[in-house]
């Protein structure tokens, strides 16, 4: 069994993020932005673990 090598791993990766990431989040976007009352010059704090 052969490894893939780290160039196949990231086209892997990349694949994914161009395919699904979009699929799966894109919809959410404008929802959740609808969803805020967010005008010009509003700060949004950054979420912290």
């Amino acid at each position: 069994m052969t490894h893939p090598t780290l160039q196949d791993q990231i086209a892997v990766a990349t694949a994914n993020e161009d395919l699904h990431v979009p699929a799966l989040f894109g919809q959410w976007a404008e929802r959740v932005l609808d969803a805020i009352p967010i005008e010009r010059g509003i700060r949004l704090p950054l979420a912290r673990n």
